[in-house]
């Protein structure tokens, strides 16, 4: 940022100069260029505002070239990956391929996904039915995520200790046949950028180990007598009604 300001200062100075060398007053012009400038300081606002968010961005590495970013505010929300960072502005490139182009200033808060590490979490409601009580349901849901957790795929980035957290909330039956719920949550810490991979994996193996019991509403397994009548076809074609008849 110091050699724009060094460019702007010298290119002024030889601008004041050449005037000077051609006989240009400019006590003459001092008023209209005092409103020039105003103008353009005026218009100039935003892009003074994305230089100095840029300048601390860049010094104080708040995120770099492949950080996972979400940027917040000013009605933005909007998460990829970091392609360019200029003074001015930051290039990301979106889940689907799509470049973005975000103004320094324009963002007002960076949730970066990269720093550091981070946690996999997954809350799962894991059906009551199927086991022979609530410490059953728990022991099955656990043994399933470590399962996940041991696969060659996911193994190398779990860096922490599994962490259940049974009976987060406890979710009566929302419709007939279906089983009661039991909220659980599932935390790991994983490698940066891994941890959307972990959770995938942790919400399939639940799903696998209690297949039946979500699948188990009973009360909708058939078509109600009345839409099952309905629905049947015609025995015995309907009778037929010679011309010109009325009843």
């Amino acid at each position: 940022m110091g050699v724009y300001i060094l460019q702007l200062i010298a290119y002024f100075l030889i601008f004041i100069f050449f005037l000077q060398q051609v006989g240009f007053s400019l006590a003459g012009a001092a008023i209209p260029a005092t409103v020039v400038s105003a103008a353009v300081g005026f218009g100039a606002q935003n892009i003074i505002a994305d230089f100095l968010a840029g300048f601390f961005i860049l010094t104080e590495r708040q995120y770099g070239v492949g950080d996972n970013v979400t940027f917040k505010g000013n009605g933005l929300d909007i998460n990829g990956d970091v392609i360019q960072i200029t003074m001015r502005a930051t290039q990301i490139r979106t889940l689907n391929q799509a470049t973005v182009t975000i103004p320094n200033s324009a963002a007002r808060i960076y949730i970066n996904q990269s720093n550091y590490w981070v946690n996999a979490l997954v809350v799962m409601p894991v059906p009551l039915e199927g086991s022979t009580g609530a410490e059953d349901a728990i022991s099955r849901a656990e043994r399933a995520t470590r399962r996940a957790l041991a696969r060659p795929d996911i193994h190398h980035n779990i860096t922490g200790e599994l962490q259940v957290h049974p009976a987060v909330e406890v979710n009566p039956p929302t419709a007939a046949g279906l089983p009661w719920t039991v909220d659980m949550r599932f935390m790991v810490r994983v490698e940066p950028l891994s941890q959307w991979m972990v959770e995938r994996a942790i919400r399939v193996a639940i799903l696998d180990e209690f297949w039946d019991e979500y699948g188990s509403a009973r009360g909708f397994s058939r078509l109600p007598t009345a839409l099952q009548t309905s629905a049947q076809p015609r025995t015995t074609p309907p009778t037929r009604r010679p011309s010109g008849w009325h009843p």
